[in-house]
């Protein structure tokens, strides 16, 4: 393997956007160290960054590669339509099966409500999204998921490469003398009791 290709595709918590848009800290930042730290020489990640709508590309992109799907994170806004919405939405990522498709609930490792004063200040920046350093609070929560899927999808291609039989050497023929011909050939037969044909020679045969 070359190495892993990745592309984390978004909305607004993808590109990392806080303070009014004003920054941006993408956690594929934090996740790139993660995986960076942990994986093989063979396995170090080339990763893209792209923010638009990922339910439009999400099964094209299953079709063709391997899928992390996220649950969205709860926010600060407690209505109950979209606390629904998103619980529903994440019942349905978590329970989706497909080939190449993985689901990782961040909504469980991403809480809002249940953190302290001090961590949601330091973690979260409008309610909705997160602060700098909560982007790379989810990079490395991401990473935890993603780092034994890639070293998973490692394992058959090095267990394959290993099972290829070592090539067998090359069988090399003796080499022979020149072949004669004419006349020079029958000197040679005729060296011997010229009476007695078992007594003469040929090259490379014995009568």
């Amino acid at each position: 393997m070359a190495g892993l290709k990745i592309l984390c595709f978004g909305d607004s918590l993808t590109s990392g956007y806080f303070c009014f848009g004003v920054g941006e800290q993408p956690y594929a930042e934090a996740l790139g160290q993660r995986l960076r730290a942990a994986l093989p020489a063979q396995l170090q990640p080339a990763i893209l960054n792209v923010a638009g709508e990922p339910g439009a590309l999400a099964r094209q992109f299953s079709l063709r590669m391997q899928v992390l799907a996220l649950t969205v994170p709860e926010c600060q806004s407690q209505s109950r339509t979209a606390t629904n919405t998103r619980n529903e939405l994440n019942r349905l990522i978590l329970q989706h099966k497909e080939p190449n498709f993985y689901a990782f609930d961040l909504n469980a490792h991403i809480p809002y409500h249940s953190l302290s004063p001090e961590d949601v200040e330091k973690y979260w920046d409008d309610g909705l999204h997160l602060s700098e350093e909560g982007y790379n609070w989810m990079g490395g929560h991401i990473a935890d998921a993603f780092i034994p899927l890639a070293q998973a999808h490692a394992a058959p291609t090095a267990t394959a490469a290993a099972a290829v039989p070592a090539p067998k050497p090359e069988r090399r023929r003796k080499a022979r003398g020149p072949k004669v011909y004419g006349d020079e050939a029958s000197v040679e037969e005729e060296d011997g009791d010229p009476k007695k044909l078992t007594k003469g020679t040929k090259p490379d045969a014995h009568l």
